[in-house]
Formats: structure tokens, C-alpha cells, sequence
């Protein structure tokens, strides 16, 4: 479900998180069978560029691109079963999904939560790493942003991302000055 609701009893701690959009709290998605490639040049989806970077238009990515660039991802994070992946954006999104798939195939447990949460409170996607013990975790920079002005007015106290081993920024230009000034705020004193 793209805007994160999902299905009553989805909150593991039972603590009635309003993290999602309505009651029901974050998805908790299992782990699917291994990925099989198709044969031969299958498409698999067509992605659309944001035209954050040029002149919007459609791609089409075969299968086994995408599973050989999963596939890639999930060996160079190291994603596995241990882990715990929280994400705000959404499926729909191309690092959403892109990012969602390593996941996936390393048997990791996914916290998916509202991209319309996140939008009115960024903070909630630090208070769910720490509520979730989240490892793992992606932004386009612009979401960094979003939580950078928020921690520069609040703080980051409260929060325990002791457990996060992976942050991604990607989808659009990466500015150093923010990765400095959150990795920055975020820092142990």
C-alpha cells in the first residue's frame, strides 16, 4: 500500500503507534522465495524520471536488470534477516521500490511508513528508526533536509539510532553540506 496504512495488529510492540496514516500503524512486510530471472529480455516495469536532474521520460528496465542490480545491492549492504530496513517513501517511488527489493531478498523485516507522515512530521522517521531498532534506511536529500530543520528546532533528544549501520541519500542531487550538517546533529555528545 503506497500510503503506508496496512492491517490491523501490523504494530509488533502493540503500542498503538501512529506512525501510518490511520490507526493501523506501519506495515511489517515478511521475506518472499529467492528471485528467479525470467528468460530472455523481459520488461519489468517502465520508470519514469521525477526530471529533477533533466527532461522527465520513461525507461523501460528489463527483469534481469533489476534483479541483477537488487541482487547487487543486497550483497554490498549486507542486508540480512537481522536487519530491520524503516522507509517513508513510497512503493511507487523509484528508490521507494528500488530500495524495498534489497530488502526483500535478504529476509529483512521492513517498517513502511506514510509518505503523508513524513510530510507533516519528518521526525517520525527517526523516532520510528529508534522505536524499530532500524538498521537500514534511504532518503532523497531533500528528506534529509526536511529532518534537518526539525532536529536544529527540537533536538534529536529522546532518540536512539545507536542500531543504524546504513543511511542512503540518493534520487536527486546529494548536497555534502547537508550530509555534514545531519550526520552533524545526529552525532553522539
Amino acid at each position: 500500500d503506497p500510503e503506508g496504512s496496512g492491517p490491523e495488529g501490523s504494530d509488533p510492540e502493540g503500542s498503538g503507534s501512529d506512525l501510518g496514516d490511520d490507526d493501523s500503524g506501519p506495515i511489517q512486510i515478511p521475506a518472499p522465495a529467492p528471485p528467479r530471472a525470467p528468460e530472455g529480455p523481459a520488461p519489468g516495469w517502465i520508470q519514469f524520471s521525477s526530471g529533477s536532474t533533466g527532461e522527465p521520460r520513461g525507461i523501460v528496465l528489463h527483469a534481469r536488470q533489476i534483479l541483477a542490480n537488487t541482487l547487487a545491492a543486497q550483497q554490498h549492504l549486507e542486508v540480512t534477516s537481522s536487519d530491520v530496513v524503516v522507509s517513508w517513501m513510497p512503493l511507487h517511488h523509484d528508490m521507494g521500490l528500488a530500495y524495498h527489493l534489497p530488502a526483500l531478498l535478504g529476509g529483512a523485516p521492513q517498517v513502511l511508513l506514510s509518505p503523508l507522515r513524513f510530510a507533516r512530521a519528518p521526525r517520525s522517521w527517526l523516532e520510528a528508526l529508534h522505536r524499530f531498532r532500524g538498521t537500514i534506511s534511504a532518503a532523497p536529500n531533500f528528506g534529509y533536509a526536511q529532518v534537518l530543520r526539525r532536529l536544529e528546532r527540537q533536538g534529536p533528544e529522546g532518540l536512539d539510532l545507536s542500531c543504524v549501520r546504513v543511511l542512503l541519500d540518493g534520487a536527486e542531487p546529494i548536497s555534502i553540506e547537508v550530509a555534514r550538517r545531519f550526520t552533524q546533529a545526529l552525532a553522539p555528545t
